[in-house]
């Protein structure tokens, strides 16, 4: 019998090959199937960060109970102090000491030097935190009391939203860590005493 295009399988071509392509139904279960996958690899991801944001939390209450003995301790004056992400470096904190100008002692005068030294210089035994990258921490200060009066730069407008005096007392604050403007965990408070807590009443 001669063979013609006519009595030939018509899922083969002339030369043997199926010309059967992919029909809607597959096409649509194979991009179900790499969605499911895609989701599945976002939301590892983002647990990952998630546990990571909270490892930082817990760093930052530890942090700030070593910061409120040593204060107590020492009678050393010390601050938090917030940075800003720039090009090369993540958000972060650093903890700062209070250092008061130097007085002339016949005048009692501040001495008038050609570099001024900032009144809060870094603590060389705290380290300086870094948050992950579109992370940033925030202070809110609580102090409602009338303003105190204190040395140069310490309670006046520039000072910084968090402050332990070296007496047992600290200057009242709402912390908060932020991460792509959702925040990571319960606000972190820390009263009068320098207690901290969870929650604004302290409990």
């Amino acid at each position: 019998m001669r063979v013609t295009p006519d009595n030939m399988n018509p899922g083969y071509s002339q030369h043997g090959y199926s010309q059967r392509g992919f029909t809607l139904i597959e096409l649509m279960l194979v991009i179900v199937i790499m969605s499911v996958f895609a989701g599945l690899v976002v939301v590892s991801i983002s647990g990952v960060e998630q546990r990571k944001l909270m490892q930082q939390r817990d760093q930052l209450i530890n942090d700030l109970n070593v910061v409120r003995l040593e204060s107590a301790d020492q009678a050393r004056v010390f601050a938090l102090i917030t940075t800003s992400a720039t090009v090369t470096e993540p958000a972060g904190y650093f903890f700062a000491e209070y250092q008061p100008p130097q007085t002339d002692q016949q005048t009692g005068q501040a001495m008038v030097t050609q570099q001024k030294k900032p009144l809060w210089q870094p603590v060389e035994a705290f380290k300086t935190r870094s948050l992950n990258e579109n992370a940033v921490l925030q202070i809110r200060s609580m102090d409602n009391s009338p303003q105190r009066d204190g040395p140069e730069g310490l309670m006046d407008q520039k000072s910084p939203d968090l402050i332990w005096f070296g007496n047992g007392e600290v200057k009242p604050a709402r912390l908060q860590l932020i991460f792509n403007n959702q925040p990571i965990g319960n606000p972190i408070y820390i009263n009068s005493t320098g207690m901290v807590s969870d929650t604004e009443q302290g409990s």
